[in-house]
């Protein structure tokens, strides 16, 4: 079962975990061609897709989707993710980045998701590691991350890992 993650609060940015009624706007995200080509999986999802994938998404527990929002707007513009936490282990990756919202792309948002998502698992959940995948052509994603303190660990000629390893406290 999911355990209760309240909103997290960024720079400019407000996360709060994904709900049912968000999946319409979220499906869209994904599927539109701008997006989807950036994502390991590429191909459109069916609507029955992602309910069947929301269902098994809320049983489980080492995995955590958040819409973000701005602070000063309190609307959808994107989402991001902490998954599969290795709870024993200490480490997750961070990912599933989206600025659905064309008007809010480039503005930073990314950013801060990717910096208070990773400050909420370092410091609530005790992650030491947290990695993240991205396509080697997607150099918005790739800035951000950068941005947001993950460094380059190894690039396989189609994909880069990145890491971000939180200060010891």
């Amino acid at each position: 079962m999911k355990r209760l993650v309240p909103p997290i609060i960024g720079e400019r940015v407000r996360l709060r975990l994904l709900r049912e009624e968000d999946l319409p706007l979220t499906l869209a995200w994904r599927n539109a061609d701008c997006n989807r080509r950036w994502f390991i999986s590429s191909a459109p999802i069916a609507w029955e897709q992602h309910l069947a994938w929301f269902s098994r998404y809320l049983e489980r527990d080492d995995d955590f989707v958040w819409v973000i929002e701005p602070i000063e707007q309190a609307r959808p513009i994107g989402q991001v993710s902490i998954y599969d936490i290795d709870w024993t282990g200490s480490q997750a990756e961070c990912g599933r980045l989206l600025v659905g919202d064309p008007a809010a792309r480039g503005k930073g948002f990314a950013k801060d998701a990717i910096r208070a998502c990773t400050a909420h698992a370092a410091a609530a959940w005790g992650i030491r590691l947290i990695y993240c995948a991205i396509l080697r052509e997607n150099s918005a994603s790739r800035a951000s991350f950068t941005a947001a303190g993950y460094t380059l660990e190894a690039d396989d000629g189609r994909f880069v890992r990145m890491t971000f390893a939180p200060p010891r406290t």
